[in-house]
């Protein structure tokens, strides 16, 4: 680029020179030579090093509007030493103030996120390169909402990428009400199936399908009921209450889609059928798997018989 007129008598002021041709040439040489301003980037290296979570940014963050980002980053790492200098709790504070965070936090696609899925921990850095992909690649509606769990259910080596996501999101509305379809047809429903659903697109209609139609298949002599929206939980809870009252153990104890349910198929053959109450009392108290002779009821029973024929032997006054 020529030098200009103006940048020689700008130059011939700031080094205090007389306006000659020998001081011009030199003010003209002095142009020349300026070293440019140029941004210390050695930090860079170690940072990403430290904070891989963020590399992408160096490639897609404008460092101009995003200043305050770069500059955070800047003082994370002592280049010298490789020594942290800014604690995790200290950073992740600045970089949730930070201009960028602050920017996708407000932003459509994070209000579409959050009230899709929830305010789960993400991990720092992992929501805006979240966001920032959602809006790159256009995800919207259930889309975006699978591929968040897709993403918070990330594993490497076998391990959650960010447990806290998942403890969360086990708790959630979503994740409970697909869970509790496994109670109501007496066939739990791991975790892994939860996820998968979730972020797979099925629906609590898709998997209620599925339970439904594996429940007709194990207790054929029950499709009707079932058939009619009645669940294997509403058929079976009288049984469950009556068993643990009579074993005295607290209901959640009594798995009836286990070894307790004969009370809701009892008989083979195609002959299979529900017990009657009483049936199911006596199965309680006679057979030896359900463990009723360790029962208070059982001891005291067993002693005032013991008592009774005492007495009429003429052994107890």
């Amino acid at each position: 680029m020529a030098i200009t007129k103006d940048q020689v008598d700008a130059k011939l002021v700031e080094l205090n020179l007389s306006d000659t041709p020998e001081n011009r040439k030199t003010a003209r040489q002095a142009l020349k030579t300026v070293t440019p301003n140029v941004p210390d980037t050695s930090w860079e290296p170690i940072f990403k090093e430290n904070y891989p979570q963020y590399n992408w940014m160096f490639t897609d963050l404008d460092r101009t509007k995003y200043a305050d980002v770069f500059d955070l980053f800047s003082k994370a790492i002592d280049p010298k030493t490789g020594k942290q200098i800014i604690e995790d709790a200290e950073f992740d504070r600045r970089w949730k103030g930070s201009s960028f965070y602050r920017e996708l936090e407000t932003s459509k696609k994070g209000r579409e996120l959050s009230s899709g899925v929830g305010n789960f921990t993400w991990g720092s850095g992992e929501l805006a390169k979240f966001l920032t992909k959602a809006i790159q690649f256009g995800y919207e509606g259930e889309n975006l909402k699978q591929q968040a769990y897709a993403e918070l259910f990330k594993k490497v080596d076998n391990k959650y990428v960010n447990p806290d996501a998942i403890k969360q999101i086990s708790e959630s509305t979503p994740y409970l009400a697909l869970k509790r379809i496994g109670t109501q047809y007496l066939e739990p429903i791991d975790d892994t199936t939860i996820q998968q659903a979730l972020a797979g697109g099925k629906t609590a209609e898709d998997l209620l399908r599925v339970a439904r139609a594996k429940a007709r298949e194990l207790y054929p002599h029950l499709k009707e009921a079932l058939d009619a929206g009645v669940t294997l939980e509403d058929l079976a809870s009288n049984y469950k209450q009556i068993a643990a009252k009579t074993l005295e153990l607290d209901p959640s104890q009594i798995d009836m889609g286990g070894m307790y349910n004969v009370a809701l198929k009892f008989g083979e053959g195609g002959k299979e059928r529900m017990m009657s109450y009483s049936e199911w009392e006596t199965e309680l108290r006679t057979k030896d798997k359900y463990r009723y002779s360790f029962t208070k009821k059982a001891n005291q029973d067993a002693t005032n018989i013991g008592l009774s024929i005492a007495r009429a032997f003429g052994k107890v006054g």
